[in-house]
């Protein structure tokens, strides 16, 4: 474990000095190393598979070499274990959200959506839109709510402005995050490959006959041959 973070760990930092060394000026560049840099390094659902002990392990460590890097460059970064941790499947979705909407064009005070109410005051609407994101290991689904919706007793809405997702001039967002385990292409992939192939009907000669693949297409599958 301790190799495989250090190799990853070198290669990020490799990246961000090569950024920051191409990006900024040499007044910049003092100020950014005296200040330092701070550093969110987020997991998501193919690491919240794995078993809690070498899940919390694999952070302290990320956390340490974050903390202690090369002083070769003179850049200084720093972490704590709320930036750089794994994050859940509701907070995978939001960020997805945020993504498609900001890419978009749908965060903001759009002008076009915004009137001055009986008070004076500007009020905005958003025009959001939903998201369905898959990823390898889980699925969420993530939707805006109308002013006004009454939602079940089980279901809890987040506001983006109160989680400080979205700043506070924006529009008021409430939004409902869900996510699935096992739902994202590989796992529920192997899943399924996994009942198939568990079957007498869809092995030919010790190889998996997948019924959804073209006739001679090959697929690798750690359990075997499919085809």
């Amino acid at each position: 474990m301790h190799e495989g973070a250090k190799k990853l760990m070198q290669l990020l930092e490799e990246d961000t000095v090569a950024i920051l060394d191409s990006q900024l000026n040499e007044e910049q560049k003092v100020q950014v190393k005296a200040l330092g840099i701070p550093v969110m390094l987020c997991s998501t659902a193919g690491v919240r598979d794995f078993h809690e002990w070498y899940r919390d392990a694999l952070f302290v460590l990320l956390r340490h070499l974050i903390n202690n890097p090369s002083p070769a460059h003179g850049y200084k970064f720093f972490t704590n274990p709320f930036w750089t941790r794994p994050i859940t499947g509701a907070e995978e979705g939001l960020f997805a959200f945020i993504t498609l909407n900001h890419l978009s064009r749908r965060l903001g005070e759009d002008p076009a959506r915004c009137m001055i109410d009986e008070y004076g005051v500007k009020q905005c609407r958003n025009d959001l839109a939903g998201v369905v994101e898959v990823g390898g290991a889980s699925a969420q689904i993530v939707f805006p709510l109308q002013e006004g919706t009454v939602l079940p007793s089980s279901v809890r809405a987040v506001n983006l402005q109160r989680e400080r997702l979205l700043p506070e001039r924006y529009p008021s967002a409430d939004v409902v995050s869900v996510s699935f385990m096992q739902l994202g292409m590989a796992s529920s992939a192997g899943l399924f490959l996994k009942e198939l192939c568990s079957k007498d009907e869809f092995l030919q000669g010790g190889i998996c006959s997948n019924p959804c693949l073209f006739k001679g297409f090959q697929q690798s599958c750690s359990a075997g041959e499919v085809e």
